[in-house]
């Protein structure tokens, strides 16, 4: 056998060899990858609100007093409209969202008509509304 064809052979051999160990190491990580994600579980894409702790320390909230409780209004757009309402309606609405009180028993505490009350949060409804949508258009 002569110097070259000696020579080529161990060339072939070694990219024989490099070819193996590149072959063999892809098929290891496959494995591990496949060993890997049987073990893992996959959340929705819209649970990472739900993993995160969010502090609200310092977030802007407004205190609202109805029938000597405080109720608190995290939502500024929400909380300026309130205190921008009558009175009277803030009180209505108040009760009724917050405190879970039916229209009946706004009456009742308020010596006026169940009739009245319904009106009045139904107007206090449409004058929220119209405030927000005034507020956010301001912005």
């Amino acid at each position: 056998m002569e110097l070259e064809d000696y020579k080529k052979q161990i060339q072939h051999r070694f990219d024989a060899y490099g070819k193996k160990s590149v072959k063999y190491a892809l098929r290891d990580i496959y494995r591990r990858f496949a060993r890997q994600s049987e073990r893992e579980i996959s959340l929705p894409e819209d649970s990472a609100n739900i993993l995160a702790a969010v502090d609200d320390y310092f977030a802007e909230e407004r205190q609202f007093e109805a029938l000597g409780f405080n109720i608190t209004v995290k939502n500024e757009l929400l909380a300026e409209a309130l205190k921008l309402l009558p009175e009277r309606q803030r009180e209505i609405i108040m009760r009724y969202y917050y405190l879970g009180m039916s229209d009946r028993e706004i009456s009742e505490t308020g010596d006026e008509p169940r009739s009245t009350v319904n009106r009045q949060r139904k107007t206090a409804l449409k004058n929220l509304k119209q405030i927000m949508e005034d507020l956010r258009n301001e912005e």
